[in-house]
Parts: C-alpha cells; structure tokens; sequence
C-alpha cells in the first residue's frame, strides 16, 4: 500500500513538472490577411490584398513575458491607379519575423492582450508587374508591431488573433528612382498547441 501511494506521488509530481514544461513553448498554423503598399503612401493607391500563411512558434519562460517566431510565405506588393494608368506589384516573401511578447495576464486566464515588437526579415521568391529596372530586392529587412489576444481553448491550446503593422526600412527596389519602403497592416490568426516537455 505505501509502494503505491509514493508511486502516486511520484507520478503526480512528474505530471505536474511535464504540465509546467508544455505552458513553455507552443507552435501552430498562422494565416493573415491585409492591406499591403508602398511607403511614402500616395492618394492614388488602392486596396492590394495582403495574405501569409505559416507556422508560429511561442516561447513563455514565464507570464508575462513571451519570443515568438513565424516562418511564413506573404504576398505582399502595390496595386496603384492615377485614372490614366495602372501599376500592379506582387512581392512573394518567405518571411520571418521575430516578436518580443508582453502579455497582460496570467496564462491562466481565458484571455491575454498581448503586444509585440520585433524586427522582420523577408527572402523574395518571387516577383510579378516589375521591370527589369525595378527588379526587387532579393532581401527585404523591417520593423513588425502588433496587438491582439490569446484565447484560451483548454490548458494547451489558444486561439490568438493579432491586428499586425509592418514597416520596411530597406530600398525594395534599388535602381528605381525613387525611394520606396514595403509597408503592410492587416490581421493573423492561428492556433497553437503546447509541446510536450521532456
């Protein structure tokens, strides 16, 4: 009877410490939809769909405090129209931004705001609607800004929503005349899961 009992506790101690290492790094689908553009902005700029999909990844040492890290391919570019002519600009990305995460309430909770900021780095892979003296750089390099919440479905699993911002501070097109910047806003949703500790 008592090789039971301390075999009980050994294994509800064990239970407990693989429950606590799960809550530490999370993964899961991410899609995202937008509005993507070119930075300086123009009045004769119109809505270019902007949509991602990828793989998220969430490490929580504690929290409140949080490193995320997205691979994604995006869809990115400029759709722009003065009434005389049209200039349509798709930019593909693998793209891979890294997000500082502060969150707002316990994990515990059935909802988290949260906020994160972080640098984005984008590998093209393809272009369309470019010329050869606007070719696209093969890298693009920005800043990435959001807000939103996890909701808690159970212990292991969220559902997070995130409104998304993205600045580019690289030249996307070097031997175009002018200066212009990657630029984005739009929403990603996704789901995550724990992964089990060892």
């Amino acid at each position: 009877m008592k090789r039971l009992i301390v075999m009980a506790g050994l294994l509800a101690g064990l239970s407990a410490k693989a429950q606590t290492t799960m809550s530490n790094f999370l993964v899961g689908p991410s899609l995202g939809f937008g509005h993507t553009y070119f930075v300086p902005y123009s009045s004769d700029v119109e809505f270019q769909p902007m949509y991602s999909a990828g793989v998220t990844t969430l490490f929580t040492p504690n929290d409140w405090f949080g490193l995320a890290t997205d691979v994604r391919y995006s869809a990115e570019g400029r759709l722009w129209d003065d009434g005389r002519k049209q200039s349509d600009i798709r930019l593909e990305y693998i793209r891979i931004p890294v997000k500082g995460t502060v969150f707002f309430a316990a994990r515990g909770e059935n909802v988290r705001p949260k906020l994160t900021l972080g640098p984005s780095l984008g590998l093209l892979v393809n272009e369309t609607g470019t010329v050869d003296r606007q070719r696209a750089e093969s890298v693009d390099f920005g800043m990435n800004a959001s807000g939103g919440f996890d909701f808690k479905v159970n212990e292991d699993v969220f559902i997070t929503a995130e409104a998304n911002y993205y600045q580019g501070f690289i030249k996307n097109r070097p031997n175009y005349s002018k200066n212009e910047y990657n630029g984005n806003i739009g929403l990603q949703v996704g789901v995550i899961f724990a992964v089990p500790g060892e």
